[in-house]
């Protein structure tokens, strides 16, 4: 379970990195980063909701694994508002 914990807050903090840096280049480039960080943050709301649910209060790492998979959630939430305002002008 915490290999599973650790790759969806690795794969938030990619979404992220595409996320920003689809911003800065130009627009064929750009759709491929956006639709890479919005496939991330998708799995990460996912697997973040579905890990944190299963986290059991016997595991001795739970609060931190409940609070990485939480901080994944949040994250990608913003991704995918942040996506939703970006796509306006990039698929004019």
């Amino acid at each position: 379970m915490k290999k599973q914990s650790w790759a969806t807050f690795i794969v938030s903090i990619i979404g992220i990195g595409t996320y920003l840096y689809h911003l800065w280049i130009a627009p064929p480039t750009a759709i491929a980063l956006w639709s890479i960080s919005t496939a991330c943050a998708i799995y990460c709301i996912y697997s973040g909701i579905i890990h944190r649910h299963l986290i059991t209060a016997s595991d001795p790492d739970s609060a931190e694994m409940r609070g990485m998979l939480t901080a994944s959630v949040l994250m990608s939430c913003l991704i995918l508002l942040g996506i939703t305002l970006s796509a306006i002008f990039l698929f004019q």
